[in-house]
């Protein structure tokens, strides 16, 4: 798994969560009015990110688990109807429980601590002419693991220490039979 597909799987998901006149994408980073007016979005609009990681090693195998601080950001413009204020928190009762234990159709743990978050600020609102708002949760996935298939097998295992400076280093820990080298 990487963090890509977890960002992608989101999208396809929370895209399904809310009207259809509201475009849900992937951001870089935080939403905020300098990216607002630097990527020239058009509200309604939620956009999805990766924020911050926390890696852990599992195990004795190579792979590592994240725990991945997510975020969606809402952008919504008033109309005539309603305030855009009043449009984001709609769209915030959508996203919560579309994202609370969610797994997205991918294998990861179900998404936990999920907040919503009013991001309202009168310079967004005067200068942009929009409200701002987020659904932010945790998600854990692990990273690194390539899928193996059916039949495949680890045939060697060699470990070293500061590969790069002395390669001769590695000891030859695993050989199974099958293996070329040894």
């Amino acid at each position: 798994m990487d963090l890509k597909t977890l960002r992608e799987a989101v999208v396809t998901h929370l895209q399904a969560a809310v009207p259809d006149d509201v475009h849900c994408d992937a951001t870089p980073g935080r939403f905020d009015l300098r990216e607002f007016q630097r990527r020239s979005v058009r509200a309604p609009a939620v956009r999805v990110a990766c924020m911050d990681m926390d890696i852990e090693h599992v195990g004795s195998g190579l792979g590592v688990s994240a725990t991945v601080d997510m975020a969606a950001f809402v952008i919504m413009a008033g109309d005539r109807h309603m305030a855009g204020d009043e449009r984001a928190l709609l769209i915030l009762s959508a996203l919560l429980p579309a994202v609370s234990m969610a797994t997205w159709g991918i294998e990861c743990e179900p998404a936990m601590d999920v907040r919503g978050r009013n991001l309202y600020s009168t310079e967004i609102a005067d200068k942009a002419g929009v409200a701002l708002a987020a659904v932010t949760w945790r998600q854990t996935i692990e990273l690194g693991v390539e899928d193996i298939a059916p039949g495949d097998a680890v045939r060697d295992v060699w470990i070293g220490f500061q590969p790069e400076e002395f390669p001769e280093d590695y000891v030859h820990v695993i050989h199974t039979e099958g293996s070329d080298d040894a």
